[in-house]
């Protein structure tokens, strides 16, 4: 009498024999066949870039220096794929995700210039701390600083 396993029971069963294999395995060489399929892939889309465009095969070293350049814009596609998930879910539902940084102190100079809130002291979202300080500030005239003895005056 055979008993399935539940989905839960399976992947135990795979991690299970996972660490059973890495503990007798070197793991560089035990993923070693895979690494090669994965830079193969972009030796093989150089070729047949090349043979698209009706050109003449290309030497070894000209095809590696495609596949590096094909495997780099990969792994850049990715990190842009990244950059543009962790913006989008870092947005607040239904708001639309932040500018760019390099526009972060425009931002932040147009939230100074607007006027204050009905609140007194309070400063518009975003506003330098400072800001609000400065805003706030009353001024009652000049100063007086006492001199240091025998300063000259």
């Amino acid at each position: 009498m055979s008993r399935e396993s539940t989905p839960a029971e399976r992947v135990l069963q795979a991690k299970l024999a996972a660490h059973k294999k890495w503990a007798i395995t070197d793991p560089v060489e035990g993923t070693k066949a895979a690494r090669a399929a994965f830079n193969d892939r972009f030796a093989n889309q150089a070729d047949q870039d090349v043979k698209a465009a009706g050109q003449p095969p290309l030497s070894d070293a000209e095809r590696s220096r495609r596949a590096e350049h094909l495997r780099a814009a990969y792994f850049a596609g990715l990190a842009l794929k990244s950059a543009q998930a962790r913006r989008k879910k870092a947005a607040p539902p239904g708001t639309r995700p932040a500018a760019s940084p390099r526009r972060s102190h425009e931002r932040r100079e147009a939230n100074i210039s607007q006027p204050c809130s009905d609140k007194a002291g309070a400063s518009p979202p975003g506003a330098h701390p400072a800001e609000s300080a400065r805003r706030n500030h009353v001024s009652e005239g000049p100063t007086l600083v006492a001199a240091a003895p025998g300063a000259a005056a």
